[in-house]
């Protein structure tokens, strides 16, 4: 029952036309397991250790968690703040888990990107307008037309049109209903119906050790892979 809930079997993988995308199957699961168990053997640690999982709103926090202990423990929901405390889960008795709300950096506090975090409600907003603006400003068309179906457009408010005629969202005498066509393409996005991801950016080398923190090139001996047992 654990396997079905997750969608995970013992298989390696499953033959798809797109595996990571097709199918349920979890991956790497395993490799983070023994990596964590790893860590407790290598440093020959006599008490049980607490492991954090931390992060922007809506990425999969809680999934990581009941992926580990095969079960889902943790809820999880695409709604904004659906986790709003920590919660212990004990994945056995060296490793206790941490679920926790997601967070954003104090800089990160413009609107449209707290939008499009999936950190603010779609209900709640005032005008989407200007969050679909944004999205049509990072997708190509082509695959914005393939995931819709929808013809050849310029503009965001083209794009907006195509969807309300596609999917029937219309004002009194046929009018295209554009409020309600952003906030469709918005839960689209937040719902990852919408594909889309960008590279992570450069860290200058005066940038690289900021107090106590440093960004390392390598693994310690502890998270080292190949030596997992």
């Amino acid at each position: 029952a654990r396997v079905r809930n997750l969608g995970r079997s013992s298989a390696k993988g499953r033959v798809t036309s797109n595996p990571h995308t097709a199918s349920k199957t979890c991956i790497g699961y395993d490799t983070l397991l023994q990596l964590l168990k790893n860590y407790c053997r290598s440093l020959n640690l006599k008490q049980p250790i607490t492991v954090g999982v931390i992060g922007y709103p809506n990425v999969g926090k809680s999934s990581v968690i009941n992926s580990l202990k095969m079960t889902k423990s943790a809820g999880t929901s695409a709604t904004p703040g659906f986790t709003k405390a920590i919660q212990e889960l004990r994945l056995d008795q060296h490793i206790t888990l941490l679920d926790s709300p997601g967070v954003l950096f104090a800089k990160e506090d413009d609107a449209l990107g707290l939008v499009l975090r999936n950190v603010l409600k779609v209900e709640k907003l005032e005008s989407p307008l200007a969050v679909a603006e944004v999205i049509v400003g990072r997708c190509p068309n082509e695959q914005l037309q393939q995931v819709y179906e929808i013809p050849e457009f310029k503009t965001a408010e083209e794009f907006l049109v195509n969807i309300a005629n596609r999917r029937g969202k219309l004002k009194k005498g046929g009018v295209p209903d554009l409020v309600a066509a952003a906030r469709s393409a918005l839960q689209d996005w937040n719902e990852g119906k919408i594909k889309y991801y960008c590279q992570p950016p450069a860290v200058a080398a005066h940038e690289a050790t900021k107090g106590q923190a440093t960004i390392v090139q390598d693994f310690g001996k502890a998270f080292d892979i190949d030596t997992r047992a």
